[in-house]
């Protein structure tokens, strides 16, 4: 198979109804209005670069954590971590008496809800923040000699 089939096999999979598209639309939606969705024309471009060095792994890696994260909310995390702690979702919040949490100065318990499954964000723009990282790696695919070894 070519680089460009597997570009667009990989980004195909990904602009499905995948858990990274649908936290993206939600995050439109939040900062938006109802019945936004997130840049389609950014997000085929952001696939197809994830795809850039025939690796299938990292578009992968990406639905993965947008799904784990999907996964963790619906679950309330766990009773029982690798130390065996709690580590429920929202149980690390600044008003919560929990000391594996220091949060220092900054304090911000913002909570608010996204998408269809109403999970609970504690810092929106925190969250969306994180969007960036998408924006830099989809600069490197704007300089076609760049490789990624």
């Amino acid at each position: 198979m070519n680089n460009i089939a597997k570009v667009a096999l990989v980004a195909s999979s990904v602009n499905g109804a995948g858990n990274m598209k649908k936290m993206l639309d939600d995050m439109a939606v939040y900062f938006g209005k109802e019945g936004d969705q997130y840049d389609p024309e950014y997000y085929a471009n952001l696939t197809s670069c994830l795809g850039k060095f025939d690796d299938d792994l990292l578009p992968q890696s990406q639905e993965d954590a947008w799904t784990g994260m999907i996964n963790y909310f619906n679950s309330n995390g766990t009773q029982h971590d690798y130390m065996n702690r709690t580590d429920t979702w929202g149980g690390c919040t600044p008003d919560t008496n929990n000391t594996r949490c220091d949060v220092g100065d900054y304090k911000e318990n913002t909570l608010k809800y996204f998408g269809d499954d109403k999970m609970i964000i504690y810092e929106p723009c925190n969250y969306a923040s994180n969007v960036a990282y998408y924006h830099s790696a989809t600069r490197v695919c704007d300089y076609p000699d760049w490789t990624g070894s």
